[in-house]
């Protein structure tokens, strides 16, 4: 989660306010962390159990994922696209080596009947 979130902040966001904006995450990063675990210690004197918490983190994991979907579709097709070639598709890459380190290059597959 931290490191591709950095890699987005350090690639969307200007020079100039580059450090705000990473010291900002920070701040929300530890702000999220003390809320969510006021959150499970609330759940948890509250009489729920590990796995209930864990449920409900997932139930709430699942909305948010799916506003996030309707509000920027391209995502949801990234992680279709992922889902497809993770259980369909299985890549295995054959001399790498040879693809070059700078430059284009074209990378053919095989048929899928393989």
């Amino acid at each position: 989660y931290s490191v591709p979130m950095y890699a987005l902040i350090q690639l969307r966001a200007k020079p100039t306010h580059r450090a705000r904006i990473i010291a900002a995450n920070n701040i929300l990063n530890a702000l999220f962390m003390i809320a969510s675990s006021v959150i499970a210690g609330a759940m948890l004197s509250a009489g729920l159990s590990i796995p209930q918490i864990f449920l409900a983190v997932g139930i709430a994991n699942a909305v948010v994922a799916a506003y996030i979907f309707l509000i920027v579709p391209e995502y949801l097709l990234r992680f279709v696209a992922f889902v497809l070639t993770r259980l369909v598709y299985r890549f295995r890459i054959v001399h790498d080596e040879r693809l070059p380190t700078t430059g284009p290059a074209v990378l053919v597959c095989n048929h899928v009947s393989f």
